[in-house]
């Protein structure tokens, strides 16, 4: 299954926790829906149970990288912020 489906996402960054749900398609494609309202991912790209994509949240743009083990995900988020622990579970 990897990484293809919907997540809920808990990002730890210096302003806080902050949660998305995101979404990734077999196509390369997906979203993440968060308080800042919804976005489309760019640069999606599978490696197995491996993930990684882009996400521009207005002028601040987000690459994450991460590993579906099952119904969990865990990986980091990088932005000019610096690096944050990133985990989430697959959602139905």
């Amino acid at each position: 299954m990897g990484a293809v489906g919907s997540w809920k996402m808990k990002m730890q960054t210096p302003a806080g926790e902050q949660e998305a749900e995101v979404a990734l398609s077999e196509d390369g494609t997906g979203s993440m829906k968060s308080m800042m309202g919804e976005l489309e991912l760019s640069d999606v790209v599978y490696d197995g149970n491996d993930v990684s994509f882009a996400a521009a949240m207005g002028p601040i743009s987000m690459d994450f990288a991460g590993t579906a083990d099952g119904d969990t995900f865990t990986g980091t988020a990088t932005s000019p912020m610096g690096e944050s622990p990133v985990t989430g579970v697959r959602s139905t």
